[in-house]
């Protein structure tokens, strides 16, 4: 399939630390044309879990949720859903092609990984998705889920990540997962360490984020019945 060929020639592209171009071909196609919540979900360990359990509790409610997530394990398809189905193989030619078709029409080239997310994008806009839920891949700065704004921030947890793109120390790499806390969003976040717990609220602070921290703003259940 003519999708498919376009993506796997992306592979050699590797990572782009920036997110100028994924920004401007968002912009140029007018992506999300519907207006629908987003949830991001960042973090080092466990994001791929709290991915799938938001998803799955907002799609027992009834709602129309798309989930993008990163990396796959057997085949991409399973990157892209709606309310927890992965998307076919024709759907996902489909929306690799409108890609294509920007690309060229842009004259610009995405990654492997944009390319996936711009994907994602059409198809929920296609299944007129309420909620989107999108798993950050590789730290968060430059990611290119960052490239459009979250209504609402989870950060599962920080610890030693990608060390040769995002840091040395658990500092530096925490800066580089705050990256993903835009003006105005609502940040949930499990973060250990009094420095790191200041930091966060020391940034949400100046972005006008909400924050609510688990230990001290979240308790788990098993706290508040003790």
């Amino acid at each position: 399939m003519e999708g498919f060929a376009f993506l796997e020639s992306l592979t050699a592209k590797g990572i782009n630390p920036n997110l100028d171009t994924i920004a401007s071909f968002l912009h140029l196609s007018g992506l999300p044309k519907r207006d629908y919540l987003r949830i991001h979900i960042g973090g080092t360990n466990g994001k791929g879990s709290c991915t799938g359990y938001v998803s799955s509790m907002l799609t027992a409610l009834g709602l129309k949720v798309g989930t993008a997530i990163s990396p796959h394990i057997e085949t991409v398809h399973e990157r892209i859903l709606f309310n927890m189905k992965q998307i076919n193989n024709t759907d996902l030619n489909k929306m690799l092609l409108l890609v294509q078709e920007e690309c060229e029409k842009q004259s610009t080239s995405l990654t492997y990984y944009e390319a996936l997310y711009a994907a994602s994008l059409f198809y929920f806009d296609y299944q007129q998705v309420q909620v989107a839920v999108f798993e950050v891949g590789m730290g968060g700065r430059f990611d290119a889920v960052n490239a459009l704004k979250a209504d609402i921030l989870i950060l599962a947890s920080i610890s030693l990540d990608h060390q040769k793109f995002l840091g040395n120390t658990i500092e530096e790499i925490a800066e580089e997962k705050f990256a993903l806390i835009h003006r105005g969003c609502t940040s949930i976040a499990h973060i250990q360490g009094f420095k790191l717990n200041a930091r966060i609220r020391e940034i949400c602070e100046e972005k006008k984020s909400e924050l609510y921290l688990y230990g001290s703003d979240i308790f788990s259940y098993a706290q508040d019945t003790e």
